[in-house]
């Protein structure tokens, strides 16, 4: 019986079946008495799964967000330090610092 029980948890975590449909197989393993108690925590383990996936989702989705954030801030900060030295090449006489300037 504990076979054919984790084949269904295998199942469940390999995304085959969902946590209902992996119920309804223990449920028709047609369980002992201590079983059904050790099948009601399984159930809310199967439930816990389901809710913890789908808050991974979402946290995945925050980063991904934030990953994009951070990449767009690069490049603004990147376009600002190129406009800088841009400015600050324009604002220098580079021929006089180099000596070719005219006396």
């Amino acid at each position: 019986m504990k076979e054919e029980r984790m084949m269904i948890l295998s199942m469940l975590k390999e995304g085959k079946i969902n946590p209902e449909e992996a119920v309804k197989l223990l449920e028709a393993l047609g369980d002992t008495e201590d079983d059904i108690e050790d099948k009601k925590s399984e159930k809310d383990k199967l439930i816990d799964m389901d809710k913890t996936k789908e808050k991974m989702g979402e946290f995945g989705e925050v980063v991904k967000e934030q990953g994009k954030k951070v990449g767009d801030i690069g490049v603004d900060l990147g376009n600002k330090i190129a406009k800088a030295f841009t400015n600050i090449k324009d604002d220098i006489n580079l021929d006089g610092f180099l000596g070719n300037s005219e006396p």
